[in-house]
C-alpha cells in the first residue's frame, strides 16, 4: 500500500489521540510522530496533526488505478508533472489523490491551492462523490479531507490579500454537506459507523461549524451505533472528541473499550488508560483488564508508553503488581533513551507516588542523571534529586551527583525561598548537605521568609510541612555533618512555644485509623506509664511510642517522657522508638512485595534515632491487616521487639 495516498479514509483515527494530547505529560503519538519527537520536535500544532493523520494505522482499502509514481512525489511541481500523464478515473483515485494533496499542503499550501484551481479538481471530486451511487463512507471521508486541506492556513497572494483553499470548494462543500445530511437522516442502522465517528472527531478537532442539525444527527448516529463499533480507533475518537458529560454515551463507549481490549495495541491500551487519568476516573471495571493486558503484552513498551503508563496509574493511584513489575523491567531496558530532564522528572515523580523502589530500576535512572550533568536546569535537578531521596536509595553515585551539583543549585534572585528550602532538603536526605548552605538557612530570618512566602500562606498544613523540612535539615547538621560549627535552631524557634503534635501526626502519618490501631496494639505490651503516646523527640522526630527496657527486658515506668528524653541513657538498658510507616510512606520492590522500606524522609529520621541510641521498632501499615486477630497482632509486635533487643 502507498503510505501517503491512503491517508484520506483514515483521517481521524488519530484525532482522538491528538485531543488527548492536550495534557503535555500524557501525549500519545503514532509511531512516525514519536520518532520525530525524539529528534527534537516540540508541541503539536495543526501541521503536526496532519502528520499524525498520515502516520495512522487505519488504511483506506481501495485500489487506485493511477500510477504509484504520483504518490511518491514530494512537492507540488513534481506531482503536477506526473499528473500530466495520468487521469483520475475511479472513486479510489479521487480519494488517494486527496490524501496526497493533504500531505503536500502541509508544506506547500499555496502551490496545492493553485493546482486545485488550475485543474478544476473540485469538479472531478463532485463527479465521483456526488453521483447517486457514491459510497456513504466516501462522502464523509471526502468532506473531512476538504476540511483538513482548508485548515493548512491561508495563502497570501502577491498583492497581499489572502484566501483559503476552501474557496476553491465553496460550491462543492455545501453539496457534500447536503448529501451527508441526507445520509444521516436515512436508516441510521445502515451507516458506515467508522466513517461517521471519524468525521465527527475530525470536525470537532478542527472546530468546524456544521450547524445544529448536522451536529445533532452526527451525535444521534454515534449513540445509536456505538454497540456496532469494532475498531479501537473509533472508541478513541469518541473519547477524545465528543462531549461525554451528558447522557450515558461515556458509559457505553467505556464498556465497548472493555470489550475490545483483547484486540488493542499497546498504544490503544495506553490511550484508554490516559483518558481515565485525564478524567480522574478510577474505573474498577475497566482498569483491571486494561492493566492486565498491558502487563501481558508481548510487544515491548516505547519510552512514551512507559512515561504515560506510569503517570496514569500514579494519578489514578492504581497499583497492579504485574504491571508495576513490567514497568520496572521496561524502565531498566529503556532508561538511557529517556529524552529529557522533564520526562525524567515526570517519571521519577510517578514512581514516587506508586512507591516503586527496586534498586536496579533507580540505579538506571541515576546513571541517566550522571550522564547528563551538563544539561540540567536547577528546577529539574532539584526535583529529580528529591525524587531519588524519597525512594530511599543507598547509592554512592547519587550522593556524588548531589555533592557535585550542590554549588550550582545555590539560589538565584528569581528563585523563591521555598525552592531553596526544597533544594537543601533534597541534599540533606541524600547526605550531600554542605555546611555553608545549611548556615544560610538555619536562621530565624529564614524562618520568617518561609512563613511569609506565598507557598506557606496557602494553608496551615503547608507552613507546617516547610517547618518540618527545616527541622530535618537542622537534625541533619547534628547527626550527618561532621565538624559542623554553624548555627542551629531549637524546636521552639521552629514551631513556637506550643508544638502542634496532633497536626504533625496527621500530616506525617496520614489516615488516623491505621495509626490508632497500631498504637492500640502497642499499648498491650505495657501500661501508659511504660510506653509513651506518639510524641516528638527533642530533634522534632515523630515517634509513635517510646519505651525503656532494663537489662532483664522489663519495661521501666516513666513519669515524665519529655524529661526522660533529656536524661543520660543507661548503657545496660534498651531504649525503644516505635515508628509506624503508613502506606504512602512505604517504598516497595515490585519483584518482591514483601520487601518494604520507608521513604527517604522517614528513613533519615530512623537513622537519627539510631545515632541517639534508640532501637527503632518499625512497622508498616501493610503488615497489620495480615493478622485479623488482635492476639496475633500483639504477638507480632512482641516478636519484633524481641528480635531487635535480644
Amino acid at each position: 500500500m502507498l503510505n501517503l495516498s491512503r491517508s484520506v479514509h483514515r483521517i481521524v483515527a488519530s484525532a482522538s489521540r491528538l485531543r488527548l494530547a492536550a495534557v503535555p505529560a500524557l501525549r500519545s503519538y503514532s509511531a512516525p510522530v514519536a520518532a520525530s519527537e525524539q529528534k527534537g520536535k516540540k508541541n503539536l500544532d495543526l501541521g503536526q496533526f496532519v502528520d499524525d493523520v498520515l502516520g495512522s494505522n487505519v488504511i483506506y482499502k481501495g485500489s487506485p488505478s493511477i500510477s504509484r509514481r504520483v504518490f511518491e512525489t514530494g512537492d507540488v511541481a513534481s506531482f503536477e508533472q506526473v499528473m500530466k500523464n495520468e487521469s483520475v478515473r475511479s472513486d479510489d483515485d479521487v480519494m488517494y489523490v486527496m490524501g496526497h494533496l493533504i500531505s503536500l499542503s502541509a508544506s506547500q499550501p499555496a502551490e496545492v491551492a493553485a493546482w486545485v484551481q488550475k485543474t478544476n479538481f473540485p469538479s472531478v471530486i463532485a463527479s465521483h462523490i456526488l453521483k447517486p451511487d457514491a459510497s456513504p463512507a466516501n462522502v464523509f471521508t471526502a468532506l473531512g479531507a476538504l476540511y483538513v486541506l482548508g485548515s493548512n492556513r491561508s495563502v497570501s497572494k502577491a498583492e497581499g490579500s489572502s484566501f483559503s483553499i476552501l474557496h476553491s470548494f465553496e460550491t462543492l462543500i455545501p453539496e457534500l454537506v447536503k448529501r451527508l445530511t441526507a445520509i444521516l437522516e436515512g436508516d441510521q442502522t445502515e451507516l458506515p459507523i467508522s466513517a461517521v465517528i471519524s468525521f465527527a472527531a475530525l470536525t470537532n478537532r478542527l472546530n468546524v461549524r456544521l450547524g445544529e442539525k448536522v451536529s445533532r444527527l452526527l451525535r444521534e448516529a454515534v449513540e445509536l451505533n456505538v454497540g456496532a463499533v469494532t475498531a479501537p480507533a473509533d472508541v478513541l475518537a469518541i473519547l477524545g472528541n465528543m462531549d461525554l458529560s451528558k447522557g450515558i454515551l461515556q458509559e457505553q463507549v467505556l464498556a465497548k473499550a472493555n470489550e475490545l481490549i483483547p484486540v488493542m495495541s499497546n498504544s490503544e491500551l495506553v490511550a484508554i488508560l490516559k483518558y481515565l487519568a485525564v478524567q480522574g476516573r478510577r474505573d474498577m471495571v475497566l482498569l483491571p483488564p486494561l492493566t492486565n493486558a498491558l502487563a501481558r503484552s508481548q510487544v515491548p513498551f516505547t519510552v512514551n508508553n512507559i512515561t504515560a503508563i506510569t503517570y496514569a496509574v500514579a494519578k489514578l493511584n492504581y497499583r497492579d503488581a504485574s504491571l508495576l513489575k513490567r514497568l520496572s523491567q521496561e524502565i531498566q531496558m529503556n532508561a538511557y533513551n529517556i529524552p529529557s530532564w522533564q520526562d525524567m522528572k515526570t517519571l521519577m515523580g510517578s514512581l514516587n507516588r506508586l512507591g516503586i523502589g527496586d534498586k536496579p530500576t533507580w540505579d538506571c535512572l541515576v546513571k541517566w542523571m550522571g550522564s547528563r550533568l551538563s544539561s540540567f536546569t536547577k528546577a529539574h535537578m532539584r526535583q529529580c534529586l528529591l525524587a531519588c531521596a524519597m525512594a530511599n536509595l543507598e547509592s554512592k553515585d547519587l550522593t556524588s551527583i548531589g555533592l557535585s551539583v550542590a554549588s550550582q543549585l545555590e539560589p538565584s534572585e528569581n528563585e523563591s525561598t521555598i525552592e531553596w528550602l526544597n533544594t537543601l532538603y533534597a541534599l540533606s536526605l541524600l547526605g550531600a548537605l554542605k555546611q555553608t548552605a545549611a548556615e544560610k538557612m538555619l536562621r530565624k530570618e529564614f524562618l520568617s521568609e518561609v512563613a511569609n512566602s506565598k507557598e506557606a500562606q496557602r494553608s496551615p498544613s503547608s507552613l507546617l510541612l516547610y517547618k518540618l523540612k527545616i527541622a530535618q535539615i537542622n537534625s541533619s547538621t547534628k547527626y550527618d555533618l561532621e565538624n559542623y560549627t554553624g548555627t542551629r535552631l531549637s524546636q521552639t524557634d521552629i514551631f513556637g512555644e506550643s508544638v502542634p503534635v496532633e497536626e504533625i501526626i496527621r500530616l506525617k502519618r496520614g489516615k488516623q485509623a491505621p495509626l490508632d490501631e497500631f498504637v492500640h496494639v502497642v499499648s498491650f505490651l505495657a501500661s501508659t506509664k511504660h510506653i509513651s503516646k506518639p510524641m516528638l523527640t527533642q530533634d522534632s522526630i515523630l515517634v509513635d511510642g517510646l519505651a525503656e527496657l532494663d537489662k532483664k527486658g522489663t519495661y521501666v515506668a516513666v513519669k515524665d517522657w519529655q524529661a526522660w528524653l533529656s536524661q543520660e541513657k543507661n548503657p545496660e538498658h534498651r531504649y525503644l522508638a516505635f515508628v509506624f510507616v503508613p502506606y504512602n510512606r512505604t517504598v516497595r520492590d515490585p519483584r518482591n512485595e514483601g520487601n518494604l522500606r520507608p521513604t527517604g524522609d522517614l528513613a533519615m529520621e530512623v537513622k537519627h534515632l539510631e545515632v541517639q541510641g534508640f532501637v527503632p521498632v518499625v512497622f508498616y501499615e501493610q503488615e497489620l491487616p495480615l493478622f485479623t486477630d488482635k492476639v496475633q497482632r500483639i504477638k507480632l509486635v512482641k516478636e519484633r521487639v524481641a528480635s531487635l533487643t535480644s
